[in-house]
């Protein structure tokens, strides 16, 4: 009994092997479509990275940092992705009960000009308060030329470039930068401390996102990914106007592998609560096309529902995460001029995935311990789930369930003599699981996960 509690902590805590070998099944052939793609399409410089179903990760790059080859253990831009970290975090203060979505700005922050006291932080997040994107000024890129290397600071950023409202809150749609600095002062306002210092505490720090950073903001030692322009020059230098200037609508960096980290655990349900989760994917369609909730894009890829968003400063981004399949991916484009690289590369490696993804075998312990190739076959569906889960074998099977918290305590056992096991949310609790599947007649033992939102 030791033996195996000791054997299941080892899994939750490491997860060696299942990870090593459920991400290792495809990375060749990740790598090498990724750098066929990359090469044919002429990208100067790309990174990537997926996050499989069990956590385990795929990461790679492609191209030149400047006369070096790029790769993927730097920091890049993800842009406005920053929107969903930002959502995000009014979303904890949602219930933290300091906040409510419907609570205005003049009930935080003292009347900025052409900014109406009446917006609601829910308009704030969903684009439709109406106020004027400062990205959009006329002086806002002469600045930016003229201050390359000097921060702009965030109480700054709405006096100096902001206008008259483009619309009153609520009546209409347009996607608006201003609304997200203002949404950061709120925070600010609200938590009593600083805006990285909040995501830090309650996002990265929690979800074990070490190489992600607010840039100019916090210190790093990882080398910047750098950009290439247009005319063919390179620049390895953080930016440090552009993403002082973007800060919460667009400012945060971080290696690929911890873009898609931050994507697979908000949309797997790793941070926010049901309520809250509820509240960021409730979406509308608006009038560009785009199925927007607060901060974040639903949308249809080869028939499957995803979450996402993308980002633009001078590099390019974006992040999918795959609702039916519990991946994601995540792309960062060096090329200052191609902003379409990133989407494409997304949709390349997504589409390996979703066919590619059914057939990885994974590995069985068997009752003395030992890795054997698994010939036992069961999933869990669907992932994560609310009210219950499934477990189903693929063939008629005489099994024994244990559930077990991340801490390695039993939470539920269950036995079934078809191979087919309903588990409900109000046994088990709220959360990450492990479930031990044993199928009674060979001793074949299966490891995967459980998540209750």
């Amino acid at each position: 009994m030791k033996t195996k509690l000791f054997s299941l902590l080892i899994l939750i805590l490491c997860t060696v092997s299942s990870k090593a070998q459920m991400s290792a099944y495809l990375a060749d052939t990740l790598s090498a479509l990724f750098h066929q793609r990359a090469s044919s399409l002429q990208m100067k410089g790309i990174g990537a990275a997926i996050v499989f179903p069990d956590g385990s990760i795929w990461t790679d790059s492609h191209g030149k940092q400047g006369t070096k080859d790029l790769t993927p253990d730097l920091l890049y831009d993800i842009g406005s992705n920053t929107k969903s970290m930002t959502a995000a975090a009014m979303l904890l203060l949602v219930e933290d009960g300091k906040v409510t979505l419907d609570d205005t700005i003049g009930q935080y922050l003292p009347a900025i000009n052409h900014v109406r006291g009446d917006i609601t932080i829910r308009q704030l997040l969903e684009h439709t308060s109406g106020m004027y994107s400062y990205t959009e000024h006329p002086n806002f890129v002469p600045w930016l030329n003229a201050n390359w290397a000097n921060p702009l600071p965030s109480d700054s950023i709405l006096p100096r470039f902001l206008q008259q409202p483009d619309f009153a809150p609520g009546t209409d749609w347009s996607y608006s930068n201003s609304g997200y600095v203002a949404a950061a002062m709120i925070i600010e306002k609200a938590s009593g401390k600083s805006y990285h210092q909040f995501l830090r505490e309650r996002i990265f720090d929690p979800l074990g996102l070490e190489d992600t950073y607010l840039a100019h903001y916090e210190n790093y030692t990882k080398d910047y990914s750098g950009v290439w322009f247009p005319d063919g020059s390179f620049d390895d230098k953080v930016p440090v106007a552009m993403l002082t200037s973007a800060w919460s609508a667009g400012g945060v960096i971080a290696t690929p592998a911890d873009f898609a980290k931050w994507c697979h655990q908000l949309f797997g349900g790793q941070l926010l609560s049901q309520k809250s989760f509820d509240q960021l994917t409730d979406t509308k369609v608006r009038p560009n096309g785009w199925n927007y909730g607060l901060g974040i894009i639903k949308s249809r890829i080869l028939g499957r529902e995803y979450y996402g968003h993308g980002g633009t400063t001078l590099q390019h981004s974006a992040m999918q995460y795959s609702v039916e399949s519990d991946f994601s991916v995540a792309t960062i484009g060096l090329e200052a001029d191609k902003s379409n690289q990133p989407v494409i590369m997304a949709s390349i490696l997504i589409g390996l995935m979703e066919s590619e993804l059914p057939n990885v075998p994974r590995t069985f312990l068997s009752t003395d311990g030992a890795e054997k190739e698994r010939e036992f076959e069961a999933r869990i569906y669907p992932m994560p789930a609310t009210e219950q889960v499934f477990i189903e074998t693929a063939a008629p099977a005489h099994i024994e369930v244990s559930v077990y918290s991340t801490s390695g305590a039993l939470v539920l056992e269950a036995e079934s003599e078809s191979g087919t096991l309903q588990l409900l949310q109000s046994e088990i609790g709220s959360g990450l699981f492990i479930a031990e599947i044993q199928n009674k007649e060979t001793g074949e033992i299966l490891h995967q996960r459980i998540l209750f939102k």
